[in-house]
């Protein structure tokens, strides 16, 4: 017998038709598994569902039994009658309580009372005093008043004018003498701009120095006396 030879297309085509029945073949195989499967369960259940109703009747049965049982015992505590048993009940009488009238002397009296209300007499704000303040060239007069006992206060009052606010703080209350920067800046403020004292930086300070000589026994050495015993010692009170 002779094979005919196939063509690389035939044997493609084959191939594929023996993948597409296996393919078939299985889905049915898996069909039929399931089948039986289902059936066997089927079965399990109906078998399962007979036996749970034959184990209900048994129990139902058992329940019935015991529960006559239970009658038979009870009656054998009862007593024996043979009409229906009644219970005599004597209905209690309820007695009402009064409360005893109120005699007429305990009466209360429902005369309403008048509250007075309690005055208190006003006392007397105190009169408010008023007081001078103190005058805040004093300090500074006094201060002066001890290297110039004859000195006229308007003098003292202009040179603090004249510094104001720079007199609340420590540094602007003050003359550090021991402090060329301090020196210097009290000869260019005070005697060359405000006062108008010509002459060179050294003559100045040295005039600066002279009224730290002055006060040397203060270790704080006032500003306001400071400038004043310059302007003295330059005979510029006039000008202040």
């Amino acid at each position: 017998m002779e094979i005919a030879k196939q063509t690389p297309l035939n044997a493609v085509l084959t191939t594929a038709r023996r993948t597409r029945r296996a393919y078939i073949g299985a889905h049915v195989l898996a069909f039929e598994f399931a089948q039986k499967r289902a059936q066997m369960r089927l079965s399990q259940l109906k078998t399962l569902g007979e036996y749970l109703v034959v184990k209900g009747e048994t129990v139902e049965a058992d329940a019935i039994d015991a529960l006559d049982a239970a009658k038979e015992k009870i009656g054998d505590f009862l007593p024996k009658s043979d009409g229906p048993i009644t219970v005599d009940v004597k209905p209690t009488r309820i007695v009402k309580k009064t409360k005893p009238a109120k005699r007429a002397d305990m009466a209360t009296d429902i005369t309403p009372k008048t509250k007075t209300k309690k005055t208190s007499a006003t006392k007397p704000k105190a009169a408010q005093v008023k007081t001078l303040s103190k005058d805040k060239y004093a300090a500074y007069v006094d201060g002066a008043s001890k290297y110039d006992a004859d000195l006229n206060a308007l003098h003292i009052q202009k040179i603090v004018d004249h510094l104001g606010v720079a007199l609340s703080s420590r540094d602007g209350k003050f003359v550090a003498c021991t402090d060329p920067t301090e020196r210097e800046t009290v000869a260019k403020a005070w005697l060359l701009k405000k006062l108008g004292v010509e002459a060179d930086m050294a003559a100045l300070e040295a005039k600066v120095a002279a009224v730290c000589e002055t006060m040397k026994v203060d270790r704080m050495k006032s500003r306001v006396t400071f400038y004043y015993l310059l302007a003295k010692n330059e005979g510029a009170l006039g000008t202040l």
